[in-house]
């Protein structure tokens, strides 16, 4: 079997096996699809995007110019990359209430729905 890229006319498809919710964006996702052209049996979608895992500034009063130099530096620096990234994940700990206000403030959504599991893979 082989994957293809996706080709508009498999919407009325992919709106069948996402059961009408509207979860891709072809702007700004990639969409991978098996089957026929216009009668696509399976998806898969990605959205170019990195990984924050570690954003560490302090906890004093320059913590925040600090947080949004460095914020600010790798958006202009994504936005500039070949491959524009599209979105961010910030992996925040769960006790650290200012980065959580920061993350937040930069307009990201927490996404913790009940038994969903964030998985991340690093290809070789």
């Amino acid at each position: 079997m082989l994957a293809r890229p996706y080709h508009f006319s498999d919407a009325k498809g992919l709106d069948a096996i996402f059961r009408g919710k509207g979860i891709t964006d072809p702007t700004r996702d990639r969409i991978f699809v098996v089957g026929d052209v216009g009668k696509p049996a399976g998806v898969l979608v990605y959205r170019p995007g990195a990984f924050v895992h570690e954003l560490s500034v302090g906890r004093d009063l320059r913590s925040r110019p600090r947080a949004d130099a460095l914020t600010n530096y790798a958006i202009a620096h994504a936005r500039s990359a070949p491959v524009k990234l599209e979105s961010a994940i910030f992996l925040v700990r769960g006790d650290n209430e200012p980065m959580k206000r920061f993350v937040e403030g930069l307009g990201a959504e927490k996404q913790t729905d009940p038994g969903d599991v964030l998985y991340l893979l690093t290809p070789a």
